[in-house]
């Protein structure tokens, strides 16, 4: 049972994630991009796999699946970058500017 579940635990994830893997090959090059987890002695797989969603989620793991779905052109990602450095520019001047007390 232990070796068998094991291995039906892999070769559920290993097909998905070779497809992926495949055209995403720079995804996790870099070892930031590997987050890992510690597996502890009789905790279940549900846990075990929402603390490793968790860890990939914090790690920006699927953001970048997400951002690299499709391809985005330069012109249009220059115009993205430009939209979130207005929106910090505004963030920026309403934390600066004092408020003014009512009382």
């Amino acid at each position: 049972m232990g070796n068998d579940s094991l291995s039906i635990v892999h070769y559920a994830f290993a097909a998905p994630a070779a497809a992926f893997l495949r055209y995403n090959t720079q995804l996790f090059t870099h070892p930031s991009f590997m987050p890992s987890i510690q597996v502890k002695q009789n905790e279940s797989f549900d846990i075990i796999l929402r603390r490793f969603r968790r860890v990939c989620e914090r790690a920006g793991v699927f953001a970048e699946a997400r951002r690299r779905q499709a391809y985005e052109k330069p012109t249009t990602q220059r115009k993205r970058d430009a939209e979130i450095a207005v929106r910090r520019e505004k963030r920026r001047i309403s934390r600066l500017r004092t408020r003014q007390r009512l009382y």
